[in-house]
């Protein structure tokens, strides 16, 4: 992009914004067409800026900007849709998703299909916040998307089948995932790899994207333990390209969910 180009209304989401100098801040955005760019909002913290409502997370917006080297100038923002609330459950998830691409992704990278994941993953928490949904069925949207966006920027996983013996996977097995790699079948001959110990049930689940769903909305023991499994899997690869980088979302979801035991506790001893 040169330093005269002029980009008009793209749908784009933001990600991030911290302050710069006395009055402005840089908004860290994801863009349909044109990927994460930085942008300078000038006066956006001034009490009488138009923007300063309007740049918040997980709004799905069309933005303008001018185009300057590695730091653009955001001109116009406006809301591309009716953006419903997300319950405070949520927000862990859909700030997780934020620091995902904020943490993954180049900039001026475009990608079309992790931003039409992203867009859709948020409409479907805000469903959930509508409809009152349980836990597992958020959590397989979230492993969804974790699935697509590594797949795009080329870490794509095996899910159906034994990588050293090309063998589909067994449900009633156990497997050794090793990041970069892929699970082998664990056996009395088998070799340790320093891998993450997982079962061929999940993994079909995690190939399946129906299969995940339907599992979900079971709620049992059985799918509980499926999903617990999915999400250690999933973590353990993700941590392993991101490197030193900390992702402040897990330290809020600890944080809402001991909030939300506490005030269920104290609900309960209130009615009895």
């Amino acid at each position: 992009m040169t330093s005269t180009s002029r980009v008009q209304l793209q749908p784009a989401y933001v990600l991030h914004q911290r302050p710069y100098r006395d009055t402005s801040a840089i908004v860290e955005i994801f863009s349909e067409a044109y990927g994460r760019r930085s942008l300078v909002a000038r006066g956006l913290k001034r009490p009488k800026s138009k923007l300063k409502g309007l740049l918040q997370p997980f709004q799905p917006l069309l933005i303008s900007w001018v185009g300057k080297s590695e730091l653009g100038t955001l001109t116009d923002a406006e809301l591309y849709a009716h953006s419903t609330p997300m319950r405070s459950k949520y927000l862990p998830g859909a700030f997780y998703l934020n620091e995902l691409l904020l943490k993954l992704l180049h900039k001026d990278d475009p990608h079309s299909d992790i931003f039409v994941t992203y867009h859709k993953t948020l409409n479907l928490f805000k469903q959930l916040s509508e409809n009152g949904e349980d836990d597992l069925l958020w959590q397989a949207y979230l492993r969804q998307f974790e699935i697509v966006l590594m797949q795009a920027i080329g870490y794509g996983m095996v899910f159906d089948h034994d990588v050293m013996s090309q063998l589909p996977v067994k449900p009633q097995a156990q497997y050794e995932y090793v990041p970069d790699h892929g699970p082998v079948m664990i056996e009395q001959t088998h070799i340790t790899q320093g891998g993450l110990t997982v079962s061929g049930q999940t993994l079909l689940m995690l190939a399946d994207c129906a299969q995940m769903i339907n599992d979900s909305q079971r709620n049992d023991e059985q799918s509980k333990q499926l999903f617990k499994e999915a999400k250690r899997l999933l973590r353990t690869v993700i941590d392993s390209h991101l490197g030193n980088k900390n992702l402040h979302s897990r330290e809020l979801f600890v944080n809402i969910s001991a909030r939300e035991k506490a005030m269920n506790e104290l609900s309960a001893q209130e009615t009895t």
